[in-house]
């Protein structure tokens, strides 16, 4: 009875050790592609159709979606979404790592998939022809493996909640300082209003400026004809009185 018990346990716990490396090899596979990035821990990114102005949008990103690089420049990442679309995005809000939210995604699809395997693998009755092909040495080797698989997940399990909470936590984060961001922007442009009504109003006042600098110009000018005028007149009569009283 000991040997049919261990004889189902091993047979089964093959078939669940193999799916896991399948899983842990894919996964490491698809973090080793050197031409893909992910959008960061961000809320919303638009997808430019070019990156110098003007420029239309394109259509919006998402934390998380998959991107591949088709080119860099001037501080822009040219790419392709996983739709086949093209355009460019500020290079700063792509990273190589996935972001928290696939992370906790993947982490919970593998939790998942590894309960499930391990429930199918204790739920399914042993062929009688391979009770006698274990041995009890293996057997206890075998018991110990599903133990540190039971360990694995909930370790998992622990790590998929930290993510949870870590993830909460900076989606609170982002969204304060999208709220600042907005109020400066708001700021940015009750200021550049403001700006622009003084600019007008220099601008209106520049044609009365120049009037009234014409004025003084020529109230100078007109004086200064007077002095003149007045000295040379001053200076005729000044020389007869003098003549005058030398005779």
């Amino acid at each position: 009875m000991v040997l049919s018990k261990y004889g189902y346990i091993g047979s089964r716990l093959w078939y669940f050790l193999s799916v896991l490396v399948l899983i842990i090899g894919n996964s490491g596979l698809a973090q080793a592609e050197p031409d893909v990035k992910y959008i960061s821990d961000v809320l919303v990114v638009n997808l430019r159709s070019d990156f110098n102005e003007p420029y239309r949008v394109v259509t919006r990103l998402q934390s998380g979606d998959q991107l591949e690089i088709i080119n860099i420049e001037n501080g822009f990442a040219q790419v392709r979404t996983t739709e086949n679309i093209s355009g460019w995005v500020p290079a700063k809000y792509l990273k190589s790592e996935k972001p928290k939210k696939q992370i906790i995604t993947e982490l919970q699809h593998k939790i998942e998939e590894l309960e499930n395997n391990l429930a199918q693998n204790e739920s399914a009755p042993l062929p009688p022809a391979q009770l006698n092909s274990v041995s009890e040495e293996r057997l206890t080797e075998l018991t110990e493996e599903i133990h540190k698989q039971r360990e694995t997940i909930t370790l998992l399990r622990k790590k998929n909640e930290s993510l949870s909470t870590k993830n909460s936590q900076l989606s609170a984060s982002i969204a304060r300082e999208q709220k600042a961001i907005a109020r400066l922007e708001n700021k940015i442009q009750e200021i550049q209003k403001q700006k622009d009504i003084e600019l007008q109003h220099v601008d209106d006042l520049s044609p009365m400026r120049l009037s009234a600098d014409k004025r003084f110009l020529l109230y100078m000018f007109i004086a200064g004809g007077i002095v003149f005028f007045g000295g040379l007149i001053s200076g005729r009569f000044f020389l007869k009185s003098k003549r005058r009283f030398l005779h």
